[in-house]
């Protein structure tokens, strides 16, 4: 199940308690599958992940067989207090170091800071399918689950019922990347953003984008970046499959200016997503263009095809 993102239009229409409110955590979004007696983990994109994690695998083997779980694979930097609920505050670049890395490096790193799973959902329970049942529903049979099973790596993920700009305020003021405003009586339906589910508020506005090509760097007074590739030029895939620029970006370290200009002499043809932040979208037309837009991260978990044109629209449908 996917999360729409939320213009200031719509943004005024999600209130307390139509809409419930999680905190969105910066990790890698991740299924655990128990099937046939083996637990598997998979990044949204379908990528497994399950040797990476064989501590995690194995605690999660309580679980009852034919039971899914979606939520966030998250090296845990602290934990903080928003209005009585204990929120964990994730270290992204922790985390995609372990993941991002082989399985025995993986395994490696966990020595120093272990991956925990926080669940927000649970889309499977017993072999038996709750896709169809109403959020709420669903909350109470992961409540269940969590309470019957000693999992001490996996954390349910925070609720709140009711809430406002200031709870939201007080996520972003503690390191915590936004909330989810989520329907209470909304489906899953997975693989989709369906109107009126779930919607995603974060302190910056970002884009998950396709890599299309490069632009070369300017010399400059310096002459560093002479060679080197200067701006990342960026797309997205519109309603017919076809995949439109957007823009350009910089703001990378020379470290990953290096990275992506060693992509670029490979000659290999790769559709990398990243994550652009950017001040607004510009424009008159049907789709906005985003305003000073800069490199953000990598984006391991996501398919280029999931970078859809419609996070630009400006028109509404």
């Amino acid at each position: 199940m996917l999360a729409s993102s939320t213009p200031e239009k719509k943004r005024a229409t999600l209130k307390s308690p139509e809409y419930w409110l999680e905190p969105k955590h910066d990790g890698m979004r991740a299924i655990v599958s128990k099937h046939d007696g083996k637990v598997r983990i998979y990044s949204r994109v379908g990528i497994e992940y399950t040797d990476h994690l064989p501590a995690l695998v194995t605690e999660l083997d309580i679980i009852p067989d034919g039971t899914i779980l979606d939520g966030e694979l998250m090296v845990v930097k602290n934990r903080v207090e928003i209005e009585g609920h204990t929120v964990a505050v994730a270290d992204f670049n922790a985390t995609m170091r372990i993941m991002g890395s082989s399985p025995e490096k993986a395994i490696k790193r966990q020595e120093e800071k272990k991956i925990e799973f926080c669940v927000f959902d649970i889309p499977k329970l017993n072999g038996e399918s709750l896709e169809s049942f109403h959020y709420d529903v669903r909350l109470d049979e992961l409540e269940i689950l969590m309470r019957e099973n000693h999992l001490p790596s996996v954390t349910k993920n925070p609720v709140l019922t009711s809430w406002d700009e200031t709870t939201i305020n007080s996520l972003w003021e503690a390191g915590i990347e936004g909330a989810i405003l989520k329907n209470w009586l909304s489906v899953y339906v997975a693989g989709k953003r369906r109107a009126n589910h779930w919607y995603k508020v974060k302190a910056e506005l970002t884009a998950d984008v396709a890599v299309m090509g490069f632009t070369e760097a300017k010399e400059g007074k310096t002459g560093k970046f002479f060679g080197k590739v200067g701006a990342l030029i960026f797309g997205a895939y519109d309603a017919s499959g076809e995949l439109v620029e957007v823009g350009q970006c910089s703001g990378m370290t020379d470290v990953e200016r290096d990275r992506w200009t060693a992509i670029r002499d490979s000659g290999v043809d790769l559709t990398q997503v990243i994550e652009v932040k950017y001040n607004d979208l510009v424009g008159s037309g049907e789709f906005g263009t985003p305003r000073h837009p800069q490199f953000k991260i990598e984006r391991i978990d996501k398919r280029p095809e999931d970078c859809s044109l419609e996070q630009f629209r400006l028109t509404a449908t």
